[in-house]
């Protein structure tokens, strides 16, 4: 099974689950911290695949950030007229997340 591509079946899945969080967010002021944040760890999605899906989404993808030996990272994404969104997270104990960047 190859792990880096995203399928059609991947996309077809989890694009619908993002885009609903991105409204979410989008349309609302009164979330609390822990609602600004969708985890996606221990599911098929992996960095890559996520990162794709969001620029499928139509955001642009920043610069990668990362810590080294920890394995942190981040990838912050923008979007005329919309919040700046942050794939995080962790490839030690494989951590994956969605955020609102502000947040982060």
């Amino acid at each position: 099974m190859n792990r880096y591509t995203l399928t059609k079946e991947i996309k077809e899945k989890y694009l619908p689950i993002v885009d609903r969080f991105i409204d979410k967010i989008e349309g609302s002021e009164n979330l609390t911290d822990e609602e600004y944040t969708i985890d996606f760890s221990d599911t098929e999605l992996n960095p890559y695949r996520l990162i794709e899906i969001m620029k499928e989404l139509g955001y642009k993808e920043g610069d990668l950030n990362e810590n080294g030996w920890q394995w942190d990272f981040s990838v912050k994404f923008t979007k005329e007229n919309s919040k700046p969104i942050t794939v995080w997270g962790c490839g030690m104990t494989f951590e994956l997340n969605l955020s609102v960047s502000d947040l982060m």
